[in-house]
């Protein structure tokens, strides 16, 4: 990997002890730091704590990633108590919610929300959400497999939007689901561009923002088999350097960057192959 790959800020789990342990400790599943540096990013962790300042994190990154993991605490978007709810961790929430916040706020560095991840971006924007998804749209999908399970389904992806440009064009294709919430009502400046055959919004793109893209599955599980998703990676990490700069990323050199295309896009390089 050069030393000018664009350095990609991903979201970690926790923070919470282990098993039999307390102190508290964050972690991330490998499947995402290798989804990414296959794209040719270097990914970099970031720890909920309230000791890195988010715009100082974000300064540094020429992208970053809102990673799944347990859900929101309900309170965060005005939502009841349910049986179903696990891993809240309000740490987590605070800091994602200011990092999600502080990246929309700024225009030089791509956001990309998985599984989670969407749920982060559409609540700080005034979104909702669905709190457990068979409650409201049955189970004609199943979006997880009993008890708390990954599944497969498809989901059917609109045409002309910049996850759709990261896809090429693939306009159906089978997802790894492991989820029981989803987005409900859309927050500003959020759109939806990918769907189930339940309806549930599977994916959504701000109208507005360079580039903010978020997806309801985990594609970074399906990189070793399938090369519709390893797309996504590639085309965030390409999205990430044109952003960073001619260099490649924040690491390889200063210069201006890119000029945007219609919508505010920066056209990026072409994927590695």
């Amino acid at each position: 990997m050069a030393a000018s790959a664009p350095i990609i800020g991903i979201t970690m789990y926790g923070p919470e002890p282990k098993p039999g342990e307390t102190l508290p400790f964050v972690s991330l599943p490998l499947a995402y730091v290798d989804a990414f540096a296959r794209a040719g990013g270097l990914p970099v962790l970031l720890g909920s704590t309230d000791t890195i300042p988010v715009d100082r994190a974000l300064d540094a990154l020429d992208g970053v990633v809102l990673a799944g993991g347990g859900d929101m605490a309900p309170g965060t978007w005005g939502g009841g108590d349910h049986d179903t709810f696990y891993g809240v961790i309000e740490q987590r929430d605070t800091f994602e919610m200011a990092l999600a916040r502080a990246a929309l706020a700024r225009t030089d560095v791509p956001i990309l929300g998985i599984c989670r991840g969407i749920q982060v971006l559409n609540v700080v924007a005034g979104g909702d959400l669905i709190g457990h998804i068979p409650d409201v749209l049955g189970e004609e999908v199943l979006h997880r497999a009993p008890p708390r399970l990954p599944t497969e389904h498809p989901v059917a992806l609109d045409p002309d939007n910049p996850l759709a440009e990261l896809y090429r064009g693939e306009a159906s294709f089978p997802v790894c689901s492991w989820h029981h919430q989803a987005v409900d009502t859309l927050g500003a400046g959020f759109r939806p561009v990918a769907r189930a055959a339940d309806g549930c919004v599977e994916a959504i793109v701000h109208e507005t923002h360079p580039f903010c893209a978020a997806v309801q599955w985990h594609p970074e599980l399906q990189v070793p088999a399938d090369p519709i998703q390893r797309r996504l990676f590639e085309g965030f990490v390409a999205v990430a350097a044109a952003a960073g700069g001619p260099g490649g990323g924040r690491g390889g050199g200063a210069g201006p960057p890119p000029r945007p295309r219609p919508g505010g896009r920066p056209t990026p390089p072409p994927p590695p192959t």
